[in-house]
């Protein structure tokens, strides 16, 4: 996990240098997924439980369905995006082709970063305007990725659209839903 954080804050520090430098890295298949992604969204859903620390009358009972909105919230979207970007992704890339690891990757470090966003808004006390302005700098991350994915030129306009449209939106899609049966 501590490999999977750094390359995420390189890619945050510095977005094209961190898409070259994880292109270059030798990782194994689901690596970033099972080592990095997921512990981080298991610990996004134990920081809802911080919230106890700031609320006047903490009750644990309702804490705990929060903490389950906010797991499923980026599990789903990682598998979600998967399916979406591996049937369109195709159409815009330079060879014809989806390389599924690179897909991986590529979802896993852009969730991270939502889900360090999620992190640090459940570690505050008050809405910051930044911290909700942070998904536009993860959009921007992720433009810097179409080298790392292979996009030919005509499609990075779509790309970084249908990108937006299957990491960002469904993160916020799925709480606003999820939350309403809470």
């Amino acid at each position: 996990m501590l490999r999977f954080l750094k390359q995420m804050l390189q890619l945050i520090l510095s977005p094209a240098r961190g898409w070259e430098d994880i292109a270059s890295s030798p990782s194994q298949r689901h690596e970033a997924l099972r080592r990095g992604l997921m512990p981080l969204i298991a610990i996004a859903a134990l920081s809802v439980f911080c919230r106890a620390f700031y609320m006047i009358h903490p009750d644990f009972r309702h804490l705990i369905p929060i903490a389950v909105v906010c797991f499923l919230q980026y599990f789903l979207t990682y598998y979600l995006s998967l399916a979406l970007l591996m049937s369109y992704l195709p159409r815009i890339t330079g060879s014809g082709g989806v390389n599924e690891q690179k897909l991986s990757e590529f979802l896993c470090f852009s969730i991270g970063m939502m889900v360090m966003i999620g992190i640090i808004d459940n570690l505050l006390p008050m809405t910051l305007t930044l911290v909700e302005f942070l998904p536009l700098y993860v959009a921007v991350v992720m433009y810097k990725g179409h080298v790392f994915m292979e996009i030919s030129n005509e499609g990075i306009g779509r790309f970084i659209g249908a990108s937006v449209f299957s990491v960002i939106v469904p993160i916020y899609l799925i709480e606003k839903i999820m939350s309403n049966f809470i």
